[in-house]
């Protein structure tokens, strides 16, 4: 049988799948409750012990969580999980990883065997990526350089 094991307060699915009863129950306590149905996390919630799908607008709202916060299934809507300089160190590596590769990907621009006038457009477009973390939003609202063609 398909069963469920649901966190009762919030309804946020925890286990899901196929097998007897008596398996789902052994990873059960007193906030959580077993049902005979199918679903899962990433499309489903319970509700008065039915499982109910998220609409459409709160599979988007949901997938859209950022780093720090999680999806809270009473609200529909992130709630704030890690401290604010956790989500700063957060947001700061991710913005900073996406740089490194934007610039590993520009490496070749500037071999000697490169057009000067090609080096010198992408040299200021690679300086304008290393210089993101200084700008006033970072990390939280960087504007990004226009790659060259």
């Amino acid at each position: 049988m398909n069963y469920i094991v649901y966190d009762k307060g919030s309804g946020e699915i925890l286990i899901w799948g196929t097998a007897d009863k008596r398996t789902f129950a052994l990873s059960i306590d007193d906030s959580h409750d077993i049902i005979e149905d199918i679903g899962n996390p990433n499309e489903h919630y319970v509700c008065n012990k039915k499982v109910v799908k998220y609409t459409n607008e709160e599979l988007i709202n949901k997938a859209s969580v950022e780093s720090g916060f999680k999806w809270d299934v009473l609200t529909k809507t992130p709630i704030q999980v890690a401290s604010n300089n956790d989500i700063f160190n957060m947001k700061s590596s991710a913005v900073r990883s996406k740089r490194d590769l934007l610039l590993a990907s520009t490496d070749w621009t500037q071999t000697p065997d490169q057009l000067e006038e090609r080096k010198i457009i992408y040299k200021e477009y690679r300086q304008a990526l290393r210089d993101i973390t200084e700008q006033n939003g970072f990390p939280f609202n960087v504007v990004w350089p226009v790659k060259p063609k």
